[in-house]
């Protein structure tokens, strides 16, 4: 009995049939081992026990198989690739069904009702085509989010509320936006009702992510403008309601070929101290987070009221070490009568002085029925003033007014605050001696019988008259300063009218605030305390006041120049 042999076809995915051969075909059939060798066939079929052939073999070319021996037969092989009769599946009918063995992402469309089914395309590619309309849907999503983002960036309008539930009657900007704009496109409807419950992109924190995303894209695209060139850093300090300490920066540079200055609000940075060392690295960050390099900085401003308190002396000196072409330049964003009042508040008694201004303020009109009362004593009080001829009535003169809060701020005025003070000084008497009989509570009660005495104090009036005259000196230049249109060489000019004005009040001013405060007290029948007497009923140890207003004035005329050190050379550029 013979072994068994294997044979092999030229293709592993030809059909296989087993047909019967005839016993006289078996003894013409033989083959050797060299000949195998040189026609190249394979033997990684199997052993099997009966030949696998074509059914027809008579006109099919003949195929050498590979044998374990020599002297093993061979029988006639079909052209596999040759159509036949008998054949069950043809190769050619399998690449038919499969119109597609790759696709074309583009013609994939974002709305599911005109793709293609998922059948249509061939087997090997379907998870290709899945993960293309996963992408497609989450991009149209995204696309859909973002242009809802951006509508409410650009009109400034709060995105969450404080009920965005499914049965709330109102969800708010956001999500009210998102129903309004499904309601009008059933392409987006279709989009976001049929998405994963974990990927609907409407949370708080993806619209806190893409509200990041926008602001970075915005700032990238304005710093653009600035490129490789030079530029100014402004930098102030501000706080916000949870008390964090932060640092705001604003740059500016040049636009274009024709030099347009451009000033770009940077950003916030929360810095944990005042340190000159934490500023510095804070600054560093910023700029390095936006492609900046500080030594392309060829100036430097700050606060002036930060400045002169001394916050950012430190910085100063660091950033001119890395740089010596970052010159410093005073900031005038804040009014010029801020500096003279933080310089002013080195005198304990100015300092107080100030707190209980804010103090009467805040008393008189922290009710409606209060800014009422303020309003119809300072009218009956102008009506008795024109009866006595004690004023005169002239246009725009006497019209009604209240009274304005000081703030640290550019358009807040200590000057405005101080000169109402003054106008309607019986009317505040007046509506503080009612609290005091009328108030609500006793602490409200104590307040006002304490803000009182205060106000009818000697020091408190004659402060008052100081500051309204120091503040009036320096009020021209800071509201020429604040303007948009500023005429460079007006400016300059009063400068130097300032600090005349200033030194003038330092050396000659003395006698006439005293007798403006004299001449007050009286009008107001208050008891002028009498200046020749050697004994002063104090309260506690002396505290050596006396030099302490002459100091203000020589501290604010100090400051002033320091902050304007090159206005003779600017005077050059008058004609």
């Amino acid at each position: 009995m013979k072994r068994q042999k294997t044979l092999t076809l030229r293709s592993f995915f030809s059909p296989a049939i087993t047909p019967v051969i005839p016993a006289q075909s078996q003894e013409n059939v033989n083959i050797n081992l060299q000949q195998t060798a040189e026609s190249g066939a394979s033997i990684d079929a199997p052993i099997v026990d009966t030949p696998i052939v074509n059914a027809s073999i008579v006109d099919a070319p003949m195929v050498d198989a590979p044998t374990v021996d020599g002297d093993a037969p061979s029988v006639d092989a079909p052209n596999v690739d040759a159509p036949t009769e008998n054949n069950v599946n043809d190769p050619n009918e399998t690449l038919a069904t499969n119109e597609e063995l790759t696709f074309n992402s583009s013609e994939i469309v974002a709305d599911p009702r005109f793709r293609k089914p998922i059948e249509k395309y061939g087997i090997n590619i379907r998870d290709a085509v899945r993960r293309e309309y996963l992408i497609r849907e989450y991009l149209g999503r995204l696309t859909v989010i973002l242009a809802l983002v951006r509508f409410l960036l650009l009109q400034a309008l709060a995105f969450c509320g404080h009920d965005e539930s499914r049965t709330s009657s109102n969800k708010r900007n956001f999500l009210e936006l998102t129903d309004w704009l499904k309601m009008r496109d059933e392409c987006v409807k279709n989009l976001l009702d049929n998405a994963p419950e974990n990927n609907l992109l409407t949370s708080p924190y993806v619209q806190k992510d893409m509200c990041e995303a926008c602001a970075k894209q915005t700032t990238k695209a304005i710093l653009d403008d600035i490129g490789d060139k030079n530029f100014s850093i402004l930098v102030d300090e501000s706080r916000d309601a949870s008390i964090k300490e932060q640092m705001a920066v604003v740059l500016s540079g040049t636009k274009g070929s024709k030099g347009h200055v451009i000033e770009i609000f940077l950003g916030v940075e929360h810095v944990p101290d005042t340190t000159s060392a934490a500023l510095k690295a804070a600054l560093d960050a910023m700029l390095l987070g936006h492609g900046l390099s500080i030594h392309n900085v060829r100036g430097q401003g700050y606060d002036g009221a930060s400045n002169t308190r001394g916050e950012f002396h430190g910085l100063q000196r660091l950033v001119l070490d890395e740089n010596p072409y970052a010159f410093y330049i005073h900031c005038f964003a804040h009014q010029l009568q801020l500096v003279v009042v933080s310089v002013a508040k080195c005198c304990c008694s100015v300092t107080d002085f100030f707190n209980y201004t804010t103090l009467i303020v805040n008393t008189v009109n922290a009710s409606c029925k209060r800014h009422d009362q303020l309003a119809q004593k300072h009218h009956e009080n102008v009506v008795r003033g024109l009866e006595n001829d004690e004023i005169f009535s002239e246009r725009g003169k006497n019209q009604e007014t209240n009274l304005a809060r000081p703030e640290d701020t550019r358009w807040g005025s200590h000057h405005k605050t101080l000169c109402r003070l003054q106008l309607m000084w019986q009317a505040v008497l007046e509506v503080l001696e009612n609290i005091c009989d009328d108030g609500p509570t006793s602490a409200t009660k104590t307040c006002a019988a304490g803000l009182l005495k205060h106000m009818e104090s000697f020091e408190f009036v004659l402060i008052m008259h100081l500051m309204i005259k120091l503040l009036g000196k320096t009020n021209d230049l800071s509201q020429c300063l604040q303007k948009k249109n500023t005429n460079i060489v007006r400016a300059v000019s009063l400068i130097g009218v300032t600090l005349q004005k200033m030194n003038d009040l330092r050396e000659h001013g003395w006698k006439g605030v005293f007798e403006a405060t004299k001449q007050f007290y009286v009008k107001h029948h208050i008891i002028v305390p009498d200046m020749s007497e050697t004994t002063v009923v104090a309260r506690g140890r002396s505290r050596g006041r006396g030099g302490q207003l002459l100091l203000l004035l020589s501290l604010g005329l100090q400051q002033l120049m320091k902050k304007m050190p090159l206005r003779n050379d600017i005077f050059t550029l008058s004609p």
